[in-house]
């Protein structure tokens, strides 16, 4: 519950902040480049992060859990299926 107290006012702050540079984008681009310079913002702040993520993957292969884990469980990754036990008899 705390934490995603906190989460809100990030929330409102990137809102924000999204506003203002579109505004700001409007007002200060010409508008027959306004779509061009949006497309290089929206490469340099997307671009990377299927770049992150195949790193991420990579730091955490030697692991060798073979599990996705998302960040917010508290325990470990799940056991893989094969690991778990058969059901009792007669249940």
């Amino acid at each position: 519950m705390l934490g995603s107290c906190g989460q809100f006012p990030l929330g409102l702050g990137v809102v924000y902040l999204i506003t203002v540079r579109s505004t700001m984008l409007q007002r200060e681009v010409a508008p027959g480049l306004l779509g061009r310079v949006g497309a290089v913002i929206r490469l340099v702040e997307w671009g990377p992060g299927p770049f992150g993520g195949l790193a991420g993957g990579l730091v955490g292969l030697p692991s060798g859990s073979g599990q996705p884990c998302s960040y917010s469980e508290s325990a470990a990754c799940p056991p893989s299926p094969g690991s778990l036990s058969p059901p009792p008899a007669g249940t």
